[in-house]
């Protein structure tokens, strides 16, 4: 029987919330160099570098930023597949952070 989680499974962001925060904060990454270890880019679009990493995708993600919908809402889980591709990028345990 395998144990990895579904592709449906979703888990909390709140302690990856507070890890990137708290990372960014103390000058350890940018939100840039966090954005692209994930492999969240910006589209290729006039005015931006190709391969940019797109921090307002990541900072949604996090849910510090609203998603866009109306009302606002902040989202408050990720995927398990993004979740562990966020607590590699900060050097983290997956265990550490709720995965």
């Amino acid at each position: 029987m395998s144990t990895k989680p579904s592709p449906l499974h979703r888990v909390p962001n709140g302690r990856l919330r507070e890890e990137a925060v708290a990372r960014v904060e103390r000058g350890l990454l940018s939100w840039h160099e966090l954005a692209v270890a994930v492999g969240i880019r910006r589209r290729q679009r006039p005015g931006h570098r190709d391969g940019e990493g797109d921090t307002t995708r990541l900072r949604r993600m996090l849910g510090l930023v609203p998603d866009g919908h109306q009302p606002p809402c902040f989202i408050s889980t990720l995927s398990y597949e993004k979740a562990l591709a966020l607590a590699r990028a900060l050097g983290c345990d997956p265990a550490d952070v709720g995965l």
